[in-house]
């Protein structure tokens, strides 16, 4: 476990540049910004949705941070994962074997903050349907004489 500990965080090092860059884009538009990704064996805070843990990564007792892969892994200000064994994603690994497994992440849409938490082997779609403000309408950015929006993006509205 320890090498595929060190391969994971030779990984996160590496997406560093390549995750300022998406996160930058992303923040530029409203997109899909993750917050804080947590992967192992969470704890249930009793309603059913993983403990949020502050500390970064905690592999002693089955926890590790995940989010640099997982902004990498936004294409359009979206975030798809399949039905697949988390541990086999880039930057991450298996911090808990033979263990239960969850992924939880914590994540802003449409200046709006969401918090998501699936089974290791459930396939992930984020932002989920309904939380898009799409329109046919101008955003505020279009609206002040930005370049670049077809009209249909994610960010606030012009009053009508």
């Amino acid at each position: 476990m320890e090498e595929a500990r060190q391969d994971a965080e030779t990984a996160k090092k590496l997406m560093q540049a390549q995750f300022e860059r998406i996160r930058l884009q992303e923040e530029g538009r409203a997109g899909l910004i993750i917050l804080k990704g947590r992967f192992g064996r969470l704890l249930s805070n009793g309603t059913g949705e993983a403990a949020h843990r502050n500390n970064a990564d905690d592999s002693e007792s089955g926890v590790i941070d995940v989010t640099v892969p997982l902004q990498c892994l936004v294409s359009d200000s979206k975030l798809v994962l399949h039905s697949a064994p988390k541990s086999q994603l880039v930057g991450f690994y298996d911090p808990c074997l033979g263990e239960d497994k969850q992924l939880m992440v914590h994540y802003r849409f449409s200046n709006a903050e969401h918090l998501v938490t699936i089974k290791d082997d459930e396939p992930l779609r984020i932002p989920l349907a309904g939380q898009y403000n799409v329109t046919t309408r101008p955003c505020l950015r279009c609206a002040l004489g930005s370049k670049g929006c077809v009209g249909s993006c994610v960010l606030p509205l012009v009053p009508p």
